[in-house]
């Protein structure tokens, strides 16, 4: 029985609780009401042209916001792309270089013919201007790439300078298949397969 009682106090105590916390609120929310109802009355027809051109120029800040995001999105990720080939070029050239180094010694210490040796020589210089062409291909390119995405660049200097440095990549890419067929000459002068 008093597991009842129990209950219905707190059944009535909660009830309580629950109309209190609805009802309290509404004496304010009237005030409240008055207060927003009140500049709303007041709006003229000079108001609602202002507000409408207001709302003009907001939505032309907006679009050219937008705009500027989606170029300076396409900018950062081409910029990353072509940085990111740049340092891989570098990379690469710094390993080929090193390769031709090594293929120097073993041309030099070859007991090829002295007509292989010079086609094996003229291949190792054609490869080392190859390299070098590369890395300066790729230092140009990351040179245009901060150029594109500096604090003074505007839309039509990124992609022109990122144009350059795509141009750039390309050269350098053409210099390692040159420097790749270069490698392939001197091997064959060494006797070297794969």
């Amino acid at each position: 029985m008093t597991k009842w009682i129990i209950a219905a106090v707190v059944v009535v105590a909660l009830a309580g609780g629950a109309w209190w916390f609805f009802n309290r609120g509404a004496s304010a929310g009237d005030q409240n009401a008055a207060v927003v109802t009140a500049p709303v009355s007041t709006v003229s027809a000079t108001s609602d042209q202002v507000v409408l051109q207001d709302l003009a120029a907001a939505d032309a800040q907006i679009q050219q916001f937008n705009a500027i995001v989606a170029t300076s999105t396409v900018v950062a990720r081409v910029a990353q792309t072509v940085a990111t080939q740049a340092a891989a070029a570098q990379s690469a050239g710094n390993l080929v270089a090193a390769l031709a180094a090594k293929l120097q010694l073993r041309v030099a210490s070859s007991t090829a013919t002295s007509s292989d040796i010079t086609a094996a020589n003229t291949a190792l210089a054609d490869l080392s201007a190859k390299v070098a062409d590369a890395q300066v291909q790729a230092s140009a390119a990351l040179g245009h790439i901060a150029s594109a995405t500096g604090p003074s660049s505007t839309k039509l200097n990124a992609a022109a300078e990122l144009k350059k440095a795509r141009a750039d990549m390309a050269v350098a890419k053409q210099d390692f298949v040159a420097a790749r067929k270069a490698i392939d000459s001197v091997l064959k002068v060494l006797g070297v397969t794969r």
